[in-house]
């Protein structure tokens, strides 16, 4: 008799381990898979809250300016792929120059770098906008 019962015990709540799993993961996919999407990427500006720094004369020291840089993939062939990309800005961006991005590459990519190439240092927010 105790044995059933507790038999009766083990399999209610196995049981109701699997009732939970399969709502967790087959009933709640479609709810859970929203908010993991929603977690993957979030934009936000975020204005600065100080002003400009000035000197005594008042000539500004900082100034904030709202922009963007460029970073390329490390270990892009030197032909094809790094024309390819250096072509798609310049496109984009006509007063970039093509071959100051190349060299700035070039001098910061090493077997060794495992990390994004800054090449291009600040782009204008308003500016970049419009493209």
């Amino acid at each position: 008799m105790r044995l059933k019962l507790v038999f009766s015990f083990i399999l209610i709540f196995w049981a109701m381990l699997l009732v939970r799993i399969y709502y967790l993961s087959i009933k709640s996919n479609e709810y859970y898979e929203e908010i993991a999407e929603q977690n993957v990427v979030k934009s936000e500006l975020i204005a600065p809250v100080r002003g400009q720094i000035l000197d005594t004369k008042g000539t500004p020291l900082a100034i904030n300016r709202l922009g963007f840089s460029i970073w390329l993939a490390p270990h892009l062939k030197m032909g094809s792929e790094l024309e390819e990309e250096i072509s798609v800005l310049t496109e984009i961006f006509s007063e970039l120059n093509a071959t100051q991005i190349k060299k700035d590459y070039q001098k910061q990519n090493s077997p060794y770098n495992q990390n994004f190439i800054k090449v291009v240092d600040f782009l204008d927010y308003n500016e970049t906008v419009k493209h």
